[in-house]
Formats: C-alpha cells, structure tokens, sequence
C-alpha cells in the first residue's frame, strides 16, 4: 500500500464558477508551483520504484504528469466529466457562452496552467508540455464510464463507452437495434411501479433502464423484456 501524494492546503484563488477543465485542475492543485512540484516529484518515486507497463488514471492529473515524466504510456477513464474533451478551452462545460472574450479569458488560464505544468515537468528533467490537452490526448486509451446520452461533454468519437460500472452488467454499451426508437431509462432506483415497466416494454423502443435497485426489481424489469 502507498499513500498517494496530496497536499494538505486548499488551493488558492478558484473562481466562483467553474467553467473549463482548467478550473477543476487549478481545484486539483495543478496551479501552485511549489506543492505541484512536491507532489510530482512524489508519484515519479512511486511509479519510477513500479515501472509499469501501463498507468490507469482516473482524474489523477498529477500522476498523468509523473507517468509523461517517466515516459510510461496511459489510460485515462472517468464518468465523462473527469476526462476532458482536449479543447482548447480544454473540457469546456456546455452551458459556457461561447462568445470571444469568454473563450480567450478561459485559453489564457490555460495557458497559464499548462505553463506551471510543463515548469514543475522540467524541474525533473522531462519534455516539454505544449498543450494541457496532451495529457489526456496522448492516452493510449480514453475509458469513458458511461453512457454517450449522459456525457456531460460529449458524445465523443475518440474514446470508448464502458457505461455504467455501479451495477451488474460490465463491458461496453451498444445500441443493438437499427431504425427502432431508443429509449434510455436512467433511475437511481429501480422502485418504480408496474406501469412504467409495462408502458416501456410496449414502447416498441429498444429500451436500456441503467441504475441501482432490488434483484426483485431487475428481475421483474427484465421478464419485460427490457435490458437492464
């Protein structure tokens, strides 16, 4: 067991909104050189004593920049909202207005950011980081763990759709159904009466019901011939 290097103070000067990914990895405590240095220089030790073949990182980005150190190839995963789409701005969140001065304000704080990263990377001796985006787009995989209905930035075509890992079902989702509705029933609990049961098993959809419940429950859903 190793503990994973953190640091005790809160960072310092987050906005009141967060808009871009930049935010939550300034939240993250990638904007405050001197603890981003401390902590890099931690998880190179721990990878550098593991050598692994390959790092799975789920919003880890402090280790993603340990393993670009090291040169040790990557996996990002997360519920959509932790892997960021690359941007620049880099995992802009959909209710941002798009307009000029907003979208330059957010790439100079990216920029910024990306600065102190690649600053705190050659303090190590490592490349260079000319993108923040890098980190994650030079992942040799991308696992998004849920559904591309529910990916709060996406859907996206450049990562893999593993849905949703709290229940029973493991491995990827896929539509199986071509020229039928589709019918995504996303419950966070599977108390619902027979007649929302009966009313999708007679929708003529291929209906998908995603969420946590009572075997009862799923076992009476899927007697409905509905895939849960």
């Amino acid at each position: 067991y190793y503990q994973a290097p953190v640091t005790m103070e809160a960072p310092r000067g987050l906005p009141g909104r967060f808009e871009s990914f930049v935010h939550v990895l300034r939240a993250a405590g990638l904007g405050d050189l001197a603890p981003l240095q401390a902590r890099l220089s931690a998880w190179v030790g721990i990878l550098a004593g593991f050598r692994p073949d390959l790092v799975v990182c789920e919003h880890s980005p402090t280790a993603l920049l340990a393993s670009r150190a090291l040169r040790l190839r990557c996996v990002v995963l997360g519920a959509g909202a932790s892997v960021p789409t690359p941007g620049p701005p880099l995992g802009l969140l959909p209710d941002v207005p798009r307009d000029a001065a907003r979208l330059a304000a957010l790439a100079a704080e990216e920029t910024a950011l990306c600065g102190l990263a690649e600053r705190a990377l050659r303090s190590l001796g490592a490349g260079r980081l000319a993108r923040l985006g890098d980190l994650y787009g030079d992942a040799v995989a991308c696992w998004i763990l849920t559904f591309p209905e529910l990916d709060v930035l996406g859907p996206r075509r450049d990562a893999d759709y593993l849905g949703s890992w709290s229940g029973p079902r493991r491995g990827g989702f896929r539509w199986s159904s071509e020229g039928r509705p589709r019918i995504l029933a996303y419950l966070s609990s599977l108390r619902v009466t027979g007649g929302l049961v009966e009313a999708l098993a007679r929708s003529g959809a291929e209906v998908r019901v995603v969420g946590g419940g009572e075997a009862a429950r799923q076992a009476a859903l899927t007697r409905s011939g509905l895939d849960v």
